[in-house]
């Protein structure tokens, strides 16, 4: 066989064939059917060379796997040669030469039975990644009805319009992708980014972990790094921590020879070092331009998922607060905010998932979209005594349209909320919804800044009631921090609010079964009217309602830390 038309079908296998390459190696597969046979060897051998362990092959009888409804198998270019491959699927005893992929020159052969491919039996144990979290994520096939799994096999993609979806490998590695993207699973230690940006966690023992794009390959050392793509193939590269090797692909390298008209050695690479970045373009115009060129790594353009980083931390040194243990959702604004490169608040860690057991994973408020989030300001409010103020987060009301949602907590009818806040006179919006059966609003109202509660319910019997209870603060509030508590128990029959200790009102509870739902920061559950206008620096919200006496613990040591008495 033509050495040419051998080195187009590994092109193919590695996803970096030009598509009048591609139409060269169709057009010999039509024609000549020891290229078909030739393509179907390297596939298989591809396979088990990705994952020896998670093929088990079994001739006892007949089977054909399932493909996985929803997801294509292979994409594009090697879904159509495959086809024509299996023309003589069916007598096929493969033996390959293995020398171009070991680079020995003793030939290695792989034996299948001398049944039919079809015959075979191929199982995948566990898959080679799966899906461990999404956040406010919509995959391309779920438009449509098609549920997506939640493991992945070889060649199976994942496609993602919004959001960001947190994907483990079997290696260890978890990478965070951020819509809209789409992301090709190879093997457990591979994958290749076609569109689309992701951040990457590698530990150590996944050493040589691999992303391929349209013109680069990145080779993992045990980092933290990030990947984007655009819709012309060119790629940057953006070390956070540790470092990998980066190299062009070979049609990236094959363009470089063709303008120089001469053969040129096997492509060059580099080592990226941690807070380095480069940009790989997918086209080069001259002779004498690189593959690649230096550029300054920017963090903030990528999203990561926090990972448990910052379990070892003390409570007391945050916020001095009785019984941290009991807390579901606690955001502090000079603790575990993710900011993008205008200081808008892409996540915010709840502190309550890192001292708690009864958080499985670490969770956080978020706002996937650019124009919706909040900004971080580090100083505001300052006074004398403390005249760099505190941190806080920043919005904008119906002009700015900014919220957070948090991942899905559960919540039920006792509790007692906490929020440090400003707000802005003339504007109406929701501060805090607290989302279940019962829903809690602390909203801000009218033409003097003033803080309300209300809780509303819908209970299941044969006629439907909607009830809700509001309770108006009397205080009218300076534009500056105030400290809002509710305290809320149906079984106790206590519904209060309170201003800066102070109690306003009271009302009647309703009740609610515990449910696991998002709750809302900054607007109201339906993400569409009542946007808060104002600043926001604490959030503390327990599972019970506290006892008269931790209920004051608190509040005092929210009036001390901000010094709330002097104002």
């Amino acid at each position: 066989m033509d050495k040419e038309i051998r080195d187009l079908i590994y092109q193919t296998v590695d996803k970096t064939i030009s598509q009048s390459d591609f139409d060269r190696l169709q057009n010999a597969m039509l024609e000549d059917a020891e290229v078909q046979k030739e393509y179907l060897r390297a596939v298989n051998v591809f396979d088990i060379l990705a994952d020896p362990t998670a093929i088990r092959t079994d001739t006892s009888k007949v089977e054909t796997p399932k493909p996985t409804f929803g997801l294509h198998r292979v994409v594009g270019i090697q879904r159509t040669i495959a086809k024509a491959a299996m023309v003589v699927a069916a007598t096929l005893l493969v033996t390959l030469t293995l020398q171009s992929y070991t680079g020995s020159r003793d030939k290695v052969a792989v034996v299948l039975p001398a049944q039919s491919v079809t015959n075979q039996k191929v199982e995948f144990d566990h898959g080679l990644a799966q899906i461990i979290q999404r956040i406010d994520c919509v995959l391309d096939t779920e438009k449509w009805g098609v549920r997506a799994p939640e493991k992945f096999h070889p060649g199976e993609s994942v496609a993602i319009s919004k959001g960001l979806l947190v994907v483990e490998f079997n290696s260890g590695v978890v990478v965070t992708l951020e819509g809209p993207a789409d992301l090709e699973i190879q093997t457990s230690n591979s994958c290749y980014l076609h569109s689309g940006r992701l951040s990457a966690i590698a530990p150590d023992d996944a050493f040589g972990f691999e992303i391929i794009t349209p013109s680069t390959r990145v080779v993992d050392h045990g980092s933290e790094f990030g990947v984007k793509v655009d819709a012309s193939g060119n790629t940057e590269v953006h070390m956070f921590a540790g470092d990998a090797e980066l190299m062009p692909t070979r049609r990236t390298a094959n363009r470089g020879r063709m303008l120089t008209a001469t053969s040129s050695p096997a492509p060059e690479s580099v080592t990226l070092g941690s807070l380095s970045a480069a940009r790989v373009m997918s086209k080069r115009t001259t002779p004498n331009e690189s593959w690649m060129e230096w550029i300054t790594a920017d963090h903030t353009s990528f999203v990561q998922v926090p990972n448990g980083h910052n379990k070892a931390f003390s409570p007391a040194s945050v916020t001095n607060l009785p019984t941290p243990e009991n807390l579901i959702l606690w955001f502090e604004a000079s603790q575990g905010v993710q900011r993008d490169s205008r200081s808008r608040v892409i996540s915010w860690d709840n502190l309550a998932s890192t001292i708690s057991d009864k958080h499985q994973t670490n969770t956080a408020a978020w706002q996937v979209t650019p124009d919706e989030r909040p900004l971080w300001k580090p100083n505001t409010y300052p006074i004398l005594s403390h005249p760099r103020g505190w941190p806080s987060l920043q919005f904008e009301g119906r002009k700015g349209r900014e919220f957070l949602v948090t991942s899905p907590i559960e919540f039920g009818d006792d509790f007692t909320v906490f929020a440090v806040c400003s707000m802005r006179g003339g504007k109406s919006g929701a501060l805090l919804s607290l989302q279940s059966q019962t829903k809690i609003r602390l909203t801000q109202s009218g033409d003097s800044p003033k803080i309300n509660v209300s809780a509303t319910t819908t209970k299941d019997s044969a006629e439907s009631t909607f009830q809700r209870h509001l309770i108006k603060s009397e205080a009218q509030l300076p534009e500056m921090l105030v400290l809002c508590a509710v305290q809320y128990s149906y079984e106790k029959d206590t519904f209060e609010l309170y201003i800066d200790g102070r109690i306003q009102g009271t009302g009647t509870p309703l009740a609610g079964s515990t449910e696991k739902r998002s709750h809302v920061i900054g607007t109201n559950g339906s993400l569409s009217k009542l946007f808060y206008t104002g600043n926001i620096a604490e959030i503390a919200v327990y599972d019970h309602m506290l006892d008269q006496d931790a209920f004051s613990k608190a509040t005092e040591s929210f009036i001390q830390k901000y010094e709330l008495s002097l104002r």
